[in-house]
């Protein structure tokens, strides 16, 4: 069932993405809570569970929402964690790509799974393409991204 005291939403600064997806979704929101944001660099690793028991119908809507929910959110994340981050320019893809500041290259969700008997989804945000770092090229973005999504993502509404 789903839940009616569901928390709003935290505000995306980003979130045409987010409106688009729901545009086509229009079914129950279900509140997830963030389970953990963990710094496995090259990538953040964010896994969200919820609590509903969803119809199948429920489940793919929530797998799309989500997804582009977190995709949207990447950006607040960076700022809230002092990373600075920009949406490159001329993007054609469904799910945002963001430029943080110390990558040389766009990152996004590049992997997601979603586990309807355990409630869970995992969302892997990392570079787009992969590229190899000097060993002199030490970076801590994604441990503040995941810091980012700790303090300001631990429960949405999707």
């Amino acid at each position: 069932m789903p839940q009616s005291n569901a928390q709003p939403i935290p505000l995306l600064a980003k979130q045409q993405n987010y409106d688009l997806v729901c545009a086509k979704n229009k079914h129950t929101k279900h509140q997830l809570t963030l389970v953990s944001a963990t710094d496995k660099s090259p990538m953040v690793e964010v896994i969200y569970r919820w609590k509903d028991n969803l119809s199948a119908q429920d489940a793919s809507m929530l797998k799309d929402r989500a997804r582009s929910y977190i995709a949207c959110a990447i950006y607040d994340a960076a700022v809230k964690a002092g990373l600075t981050c920009k949406r490159p320019p001329s993007m054609h893809v469904d799910i945002p790509e963001w430029h943080l500041e110390e990558e040389r290259i766009s990152i996004s969700i590049v992997d997601y799974s979603f586990d309807d008997d355990k409630k869970t989804i995992v969302a892997k945000i990392g570079p787009v393409l992969s590229i190899k770092r000097g060993p002199n090229e030490p970076t801590n973005t994604f441990t503040k991204l995941a810091q980012g999504f700790l303090s300001q993502f631990k429960t949405i509404t999707v």
